[in-house]
């Protein structure tokens, strides 16, 4: 996505799609991805094991099962990220001579950008990449341990329907 997203002009439909979404991949966090996948989940495919851990020894696809919904939830925001990072690489990368030198060359901008582009805009996105596994170490099990327990689940969307939230006022 980040690819054809800087490979499009910045003003085209694609780009600004991708840019939106990444947007909000990045706003929201992963507790409010987790809840809607679970929603989302359990309304699409009501068999799909919405909440719950089933250990691989019991049952090998309803524990693959079962971790799909966590790791889209913990990924989503992740790779938000590194879209983000990638489409700015490239645009940087597409104003260099190396580039106008491939494309001159004959090659097709497509080409240019899988043999030239790619290899030379990937080093930052790797650097965060690695900044970000580095930065996984606890927080997410928080976040499973949570969403795991269906009766935290169960507490966390009454919450949201009964509460009446009150914005702060501030003096200024």
């Amino acid at each position: 996505m980040p690819l054809w997203s800087a490979h499009e002009s910045s003003g085209a439909q694609f780009d600004r799609l991708a840019r939106g979404s990444a947007f909000l991949g990045l706003a929201t966090p992963v507790f409010v991805f987790g809840l809607c996948l679970i929603l989302a989940a359990s309304y699409v495919v009501p068999t799909w094991p919405a909440v719950g851990f089933v250990p691989l020894s019991d049952d090998p696809v309803r524990n693959l099962q079962s971790i799909v919904l966590p790791a889209l939830a913990l990924g989503l925001p992740l790779g938000s990220t590194l879209c983000r990072f990638m489409r700015a690489s490239m645009i940087e990368v597409y104003e260099q001579d190396y580039m106008r030198t491939a494309l001159a060359t004959g090659a097709t901008r497509w080409q240019a950008t899988l043999r030239h582009g790619l290899r030379n805009a990937s080093g930052p996105v790797v650097t965060v990449a690695g900044l970000q596994l580095a930065g996984c170490d606890g927080d997410p099990v928080a976040d499973i341990d949570v969403l795991a327990d269906p009766a935290n689940v169960v507490l966390i969307m009454q919450e949201g329907r009964q509460a009446k939230h009150t914005l702060p006022e501030t003096a200024g």
